[in-house]
């Protein structure tokens, strides 16, 4: 029995983000099955939040997706960014969050 469109991972906005970020970083980027199968994971461990999703992709050019995967399975700061170009707000989930907690009205 063939599968609906709706339940395949590229079916989803998370994935369809990630997908179009990797593809920014790393133009000999190409989709397949295995790929789709890893990135729809990658999804689900963050919960399909934009922001994490766009800082797992920018690390397609370092990493291979399974490894993406398995940093960030083991641990969130493996999307922290070390670039100094980035601002300290930015370069992790963690920051980003603080920073945004912090600036909350009491």
């Amino acid at each position: 029995m063939p599968r609906s469109s709706t339940t395949l991972p590229c079916a989803y906005a998370g994935v369809e983000l990630f997908l179009a970020r990797a593809a920014q970083r790393a133009p000999e980027f190409h989709e397949d099955d295995a790929t789709l199968a890893v990135v729809g994971r990658l999804c689900r461990l963050l919960g399909g939040l934009p922001l994490a999703l766009e800082m797992a992709a920018s690390w397609v050019e370092h990493y291979h997706y399974d490894e993406i995967a398995a940093g960030v399975s083991a641990n969130l700061a493996f999307l922290a960014t070390r670039d100094s170009d980035v601002p300290e707000r930015q370069r992790s989930l963690h920051a980003t969050f603080t920073y945004s907690w912090d600036i909350l009205p009491n």
